[in-house]
């Protein structure tokens, strides 16, 4: 299946009004009614962000090098798609449906096996009709009309 490689990127806020930058994915529709990515895996990343929730120039590095080393692994086998990436408030969000959360977890240690151990959070919900990436796309339509 063909992908996607369209994004867009709209500010979010926490309750302290620190920026979020969302990163999403759009044209997935032929993916997301597959029925084949019922269920959707967030990782979170940690980090000591500056006074905005931003990373530092090391953990920026760290991060992209996290992204390069997972995301190709996860959805050129087919395992997975990643439907968004957030970064803000000290954390790095990245949002997958995936066929199996076993075999995500196998490609996962796979790809940050060259890694030091990182202190990953994993949040893994069943979602087949995508509810979260549908709230995820409203806030592009919402920021579109207030521009």
């Amino acid at each position: 299946m063909q992908l996607s490689d369209e994004w867009f990127t709209v500010l979010s806020q926490d309750d302290n009004e620190r920026l979020i930058y969302v990163n999403g994915r759009i044209n997935l529709d032929k993916a997301r009614k597959s029925g084949k990515y019922n269920i959707r895996i967030e990782l979170t990343l940690p980090y000591k962000g500056d006074s905005s929730g931003m990373p530092s120039k090391e953990d920026a590095i760290l991060i992209e090098q996290i992204h390069q080393a997972l995301v190709p692994l996860i959805e050129q086998r087919g395992c997975g798609i990643l439907t968004g990436n957030h970064i803000g408030c000290d954390h790095k969000y990245w949002v997958f449906y995936v066929k199996d959360e076993k075999i995500f977890q196998e490609k996962l240690n796979e790809a940050l096996n060259d890694f030091e151990l990182l202190p990953l959070e994993i949040e893994c919900d069943y979602d087949p009709e995508w509810e979260e990436y549908l709230d995820m796309l409203s806030m592009r339509i919402k920021d579109s009309q207030n521009r």
